[in-house]
């Protein structure tokens, strides 16, 4: 471990405020199945992908967090059959 003069230790930073989601939707894939995403921050923004799922989980609003909203276009995803992505928990096609 690091000490605590060693000058390349940096505390670790806060996850960025909550914002309220700017769009959602569904994407159709093929085997009838759809993916999910949540999109928050600047429309015009440089785009940051999160894709989450396993087993039955998906994106939560605090993973958008991890983002400045004022310079990305924060887009999370659920894989397929997770989350909110459907048909939930198929496996068909994957």
């Amino acid at each position: 471990l690091p000490s605590a003069e060693d000058t390349n230790v940096r505390p670790l930073r806060g996850l960025y405020p909550p914002t309220k989601p700017i769009g959602e939707g569904r994407i159709s894939v093929d085997h009838g199945h759809e993916i999910y995403y949540r999109e928050y921050g600047e429309p015009g923004g440089e785009p940051a992908i999160f894709l989450h799922g396993g087993p039955g989980a998906g994106c939560f609003p605090n993973h958008a967090r991890f983002f400045d909203p004022t310079h990305f276009r924060i887009v999370l995803l659920d894989q397929r059959g997770c989350g909110s992505s459907g048909p939930r928990g198929s496996l068909e096609g994957n």
